[in-house]
């Protein structure tokens, strides 16, 4: 047995997902290459994939690896087999040259087991609920075009590259490339749910992609030019699902919502230097401490003048951070984004 059927075999025994979702992730998501495994007497037992995407951070795009899949055998748990397999995952991600990791835990009790890896809560959503009162009336003559897409056929480049675009614009967000937003449709098609998009004289304004369920009309994500035309295609999802409201996930900030997303630092100089960049007024001397995993983060930064310098300077009072601290203090101004992740 090959390892693609391996971990699959794994990811079953593991896991709770239908039979079609499993396909779905081995067809078009799995790869030997970004598969990270410990095998015993030549039987997978613990297993993990580092699935690349971009992310913006800062007024650039950086590259990050987000942890799937992550699980052991029932029967080798409890001897840090997972903690030692992230360990060699978060290695292969910084000579790759990835910037942050990231995960969603499976439960909630497991964020206390990553943070043990350097990870932290960076990534949280909110529902909110709108009726059709809260939505402002739009009385613009623009001649709008609602209609459902069938997700049986291959998503058209023209909607791709706006939900690229759109995406692109926020500020911390992790982004799908064209091949991902393939698999989000194919995922999002087994799951019961409808994409909408709004076309204005031919021109993508707003895509949505949503979920009818016993009377409940769930908005996974919505992605517009405009407010205008995210409040005219919500408006009109109303009247097409015939309901008085609807739930919308959002990003959340960091004392809204519920926790979603983990980021782990990988690369610590790279990211130092970009914050300095970005803030050049800063003058910032600090020790990062306790990676085992990558100790060439760990060490004394100097961050003045826009520039990052690993250096140690003698009278400098350096304040000591964790990775879990650390990746606080950088994100603290953004409200980043993960969405669509499979998860």
């Amino acid at each position: 047995m090959n390892m693609r059927e391996q971990v699959k075999r794994l990811w079953k025994l593991c896991f709770h997902d239908t039979d079609d979702f499993v396909d779905l992730y081995f067809r078009m998501r799995y790869t030997d290459e970004i598969n990270s495994a410990v095998e015993v007497d030549g039987q997978v037992v613990s297993a993990l994939q580092r699935i690349p995407y971009p992310m913006t951070f800062l007024g650039t795009t950086v590259p990050t690896a987000y942890v799937s899949g992550a699980c052991t055998h029932p029967a080798y748990r409890g001897r840090g087999i997972m903690r030692r397999l992230l360990d060699e995952a978060h290695r292969k991600m910084f000579n790759q040259g990835v910037c942050f990791s990231t995960l969603i835990p499976a439960e909630e009790s497991l964020i206390a087991y990553y943070a043990r890896s350097g990870y932290t809560v960076c990534f949280r959503q909110q529902e909110k609920l709108l009726t059709v009162g809260e939505l402002p009336v739009d009385n613009s003559n623009h001649i709008l075009e609602i209609k459902k897409i069938d997700l049986f056929k291959s998503l058209p480049e023209r909607i791709v590259s706006f939900a690229c675009e759109q995406l692109s614009r926020q500020s911390c967000c992790i982004l799908h490339t064209p091949a991902d937003w393939q698999v989000i449709v194919a995922d999002h098609r087994l799951d019961g749910g409808d994409l909408w998009v709004m076309e204005d004289s031919g021109r993508v304004r707003a895509l949505v992609l949503c979920k009818f369920d016993e009377d409940r009309l769930t908005v996974k994500e919505l992605l517009a030019d405009t407010e205008e035309a995210a409040c005219f295609l919500e408006r009109s999802l109303l009247r097409q699902y015939g309901v008085s409201a609807l739930i919308r996930v959002l990003p959340a900030g960091p004392d809204e919502g519920y926790a979603l997303g983990m980021l782990r630092l990988i690369q610590v100089e790279e990211v130092l230097r970009l914050y300095a960049a970005r803030y050049p007024e800063l003058s910032w001397a600090l020790e990062v401490t306790g990676d085992e995993a990558i100790p060439e983060n760990n060490g004394c930064y100097l961050l003045e003048h826009g520039t990052c310098r690993k250096m140690q300077v003698e009278g400098r009072v350096y304040e000591r951070c964790t990775l879990v601290v650390l990746a606080g203090r950088l994100l603290a101004g953004e409200r980043p984004v993960m969405n669509l992740m499979l998860n």
